[in-house]
């Protein structure tokens, strides 16, 4: 016997009634994904503080409430120094007095640039170095080395991504539910809570070895680099960054391996180089740090500026 109408409508009311909750669930966590955003990876959008565009083929980004002062230089127009780098070199969570370029010239390296931005991969720093160098011609460009220096970043819809060691699929995003990359790719692109799923499950690729990245890195990027900056008639210094989760001493006895080769690549090219840990030996790294992973408080900012205003001054005397 068929089906009375009502239950019929029951039926249909009860259908109803759970897809609508289910769209609302989807709903929430879609919401929920876009407040949180995504772990393990850096995810750079465009947004009333963030000017993201695509210079010389990498994607850049601006979030420096005080940009202006950085790309100032002197009153009369000149450029001496200009810093390329990371946060560590913006001196994130500082006062603009207390950053690491405005502390260079109180220890005497007079009119300096600072292109550094949070978040910037060595990729980065060479598009806004090739702008700056073409606008100002300094006589040195001072380049942060940190962990993330040979790091890929790209665009995938309009926002910048930096996915670190996680295997990617043949359109280079994560896909570990095997599904088609092109299905992927749109629903990474449209989905806030898709993107944190496969973030979340996706694992380390391939390990080519922190050797070989690094030496991938400096046949092609520093060695860009370099003839960037000697084209122009500048001198170029590396400053390698330690991590502030141990004391310098360790740091110089316990090396991380990828500054090794770049260090090593850097002798063969000629190019001047500091190590901060180093230079900051003796010095306690709790009273300098602001957190344990490479960002120094005001009293840090002034020490590496001091140390690396003595490495200037060195270079000016006898070049690298």
């Amino acid at each position: 016997m068929p089906p009375s109408r009502s239950r019929r409508r029951t039926v249909g009311f009860s259908l109803l009634a759970a897809i609508g909750g289910l769209v609302v669930v989807l709903a929430a966590t879609e919401a929920t994904a876009r407040k949180t955003g995504v772990d393990r990876i850096q995810e750079v959008r465009p947004g009333d503080r963030t000017k993201l565009r695509v210079a010389h083929g990498a994607p850049v980004w601006d979030t420096a409430p005080d940009r202006a002062a950085r790309l100032t230089g002197c009153a009369d127009g000149r450029v001496d120094a200009l810093l390329a780098g990371s946060s560590i070199f913006m001196g994130v969570g500082l006062e603009t007095s207390d950053t690491p370029f405005r502390r260079l010239e109180a220890h005497g390296v007079e009119c300096v640039v600072d292109q550094a931005q949070s978040g910037f991969a060595f990729q980065q720093q060479l598009a806004m170095a090739t702008e700056g160098l073409a606008r100002w011609r300094p006589k040195v460009v001072i380049w942060e080395i940190w962990q993330n220096t040979p790091r890929t970043v790209q665009m995938v819809g309009e926002a910048a991504f930096n996915f670190g060691s996680l295997q990617l699929d043949e359109l280079l995003l994560p896909n570990p539910l095997g599904v088609r990359p092109d299905w992927n790719r749109r629903a990474f692109v449209s989905s806030a809570a898709w993107r944190k799923l496969v973030v979340s499950r996706a694992v380390p690729g391939p390990n080519q070895g922190v050797d070989d990245e690094w030496r991938t890195w400096a046949e092609h990027d520093l060695a860009q680099a370099h003839a960037l900056v000697s084209g122009v008639g500048a001198e170029l210094l590396l400053v390698f960054a330690p991590a502030l989760d141990r004391p310098f001493e360790q740091s110089v006895a316990q090396p991380y391996s990828g500054y090794a080769v770049a260090h090593a690549a850097a002798d063969e090219l000629g190019i001047a180089t500091l190590s901060l840990a180093e230079a900051l030996v003796g010095e306690s790294v709790e009273a300098l740090r602001l957190d344990p992973c490479c960002h120094y408080n005001a009293a840090g900012a002034d020490a590496v500026a001091r140390v690396i205003a003595d490495r200037v001054r060195s270079l000016d005397a006898s070049g690298p």
